[in-house]
């Protein structure tokens, strides 16, 4: 058997990705004999535990951009952790365990079974190791929407096995349509602090999801979603539709978004969590052309969050965390009194925490900020471009600045480029030198 780790490292870029090879890694000693660590299962339980008691007057739902946890992510956790997959949300779980709800778009299948959709186009088949669980139980994230374009890559028993493991370790799963597994709908209700709060995951008919009958597809049709959205919306106070959707790299919404989101604001949601462009897209308000009364938040899109994108485009490595803060004392307050029963402006309002994929970390999200800031975030930066450079390095884990330095700083962290300081010092010092000169002559 060969266990040479550079070769192992390997099996990433095939079309059976890591989870093919799952036996070698084990014999190996590549990755852990029992995929989730009781540990961090057993803090993530204590989490749930604490969500619960919590008795403050507010909810905190937090959400994430594209996640995901395979190719050369994998390649790095199976170097430097033996697979335990820590690294992925490292730097920035303080912030996402304090939340009710934290919710990512998770856009890789956590399997060792199903057969790849294709063979041809071995990097973008999207399957991840068991252990990769690991991260999501650290993180704090407890839903995830696993209704997109990769969600195939390993057809319908890649699927199913996917979203059973994730049920089973207590993180609620969206987009799969009912009774497909027990225990797993469509959508999850949340009964928190006196609020009902509903999540729906859904996804545009993407080709490779052609006939695909287990997934919450919005299609021409429509019918059997917006049904699933108005039944919902009349059992619960809030309601929250994550969707993959839009175009590639694009920083503006496209005609489908636009439409789709009239669509689903028009039959009462009130928040869309946007996902698949890659690239952080801007926000807006929209009222309902239906009910004048009722009007939605749409964020286009979120962006990645754990991804190692490739390619040399703006924007990819930008990120943030969205906070949505609902005041349960208004909320209650409008239900109560029947005003009208959606989100009103005053009882909700949005923070976001800018941050950068840093793919010599791992492709692991660090906070450009210490706080949430209430500016929306900017949609691309020159810092976050500029790590290009390190994506041929991260491709074999060897990247040297930084790669595995247990003491970062996030925060601190800038690239820094000390010519900017310098520079002008030593202009300052020759002005200085020139001047005395000068006086000395003249005395």
């Amino acid at each position: 058997m060969d266990c040479n780790l550079n070769n192992i490292l390997k099996y990433s870029d095939s079309p059976y990705k890591m989870s093919g090879y799952y036996d070698t890694l084990l014999q190996c000693n590549l990755i852990p004999k029992n995929d989730i660590n009781e540990t961090i299962l057993s803090n993530y339980k204590k989490l749930q535990q604490k969500r619960k008691n919590d008795i403050s007057n507010e909810i905190v739902i937090l959400a994430l951009g594209d996640i995901s946890l395979t190719r050369d992510i994998e390649k790095y956790n199976i170097k430097n952790d033996k697979g335990q997959f820590i690294h992925p949300f490292k730097y920035v779980k303080k912030y996402l365990r304090d939340s009710d709800i934290t919710i990512g778009n998770l856009e890789t299948l956590i399997t060792t079974k199903g057969s790849p959709y294709s063979l041809k186009s071995p990097e973008l088949q999207f399957r991840s190791l068991p252990s990769s669980i690991n991260s999501l139980l650290d993180s704090g994230i407890n839903i995830v929407n696993i209704s997109n374009n990769h969600c195939n890559d390993f057809n319908k028993k890649g699927i199913i096995d996917s979203a059973k493991y994730i049920k089973n370790v207590g993180i609620d799963v969206i987009g799969l349509k009912d009774n497909i597994i027990d225990e797993i709908n469509s959508y999850k209700i949340f009964h928190i602090k006196g609020i009902k709060i509903c999540f729906i995951g859904i996804t545009r008919p993407f080709k490779k999801l052609k006939n695909l009958n287990i997934i919450n597809i919005l299609d021409n049709n429509n019918k059997n979603i917006i049904n699933l959205i108005k039944n919902k919306r009349n059992e619960v106070d809030i309601l929250i539709v994550s969707i993959h959707w839009g175009t590639e790299y694009s920083f503006t919404k496209d005609k489908y978004q636009d439409k789709t989101s009239d669509l689903l604001i028009d039959n009462g949601v009130d928040i869309i969590l946007g996902h698949h462009p890659h690239t952080i897209q801007k926000t807006e308000i929209k009222y309902s052309r239906i009910n004048k009364n009722h009007f939605g938040y749409v964020f286009y899109s979120l962006g990645n969050f754990v991804f190692d994108s490739h390619v040399k485009k703006s924007g990819v490595r930008n990120t943030f965390i969205l906070k949505i803060i609902i005041d349960t004392n208004i909320l209650k307050d409008i239900i109560n009194k029947k005003i009208i029963k959606n989100i009103k402006q005053n009882s909700i309002r949005f923070e976001y925490l800018p941050c950068i994929i840093y793919p010599n970390k791992g492709f692991s999200p660090m906070s450009v900020k210490k706080s949430y800031q209430t500016i929306y975030p900017k949609l691309y930066t020159k810092k976050a471009d500029d790590l290009y450079k390190y994506i041929k390095c991260a491709k074999t884990s060897s990247c040297k600045e930084g790669f595995t330095n247990k003491n970062y700083n996030v925060l601190n962290h800038t690239n820094f480029n000390y010519k900017l300081i310098l520079i002008p010092i030593c202009v300052l010092i020759l002005f200085i030198i020139i001047k005395t000169y000068k006086l000395q002559i003249k005395v």
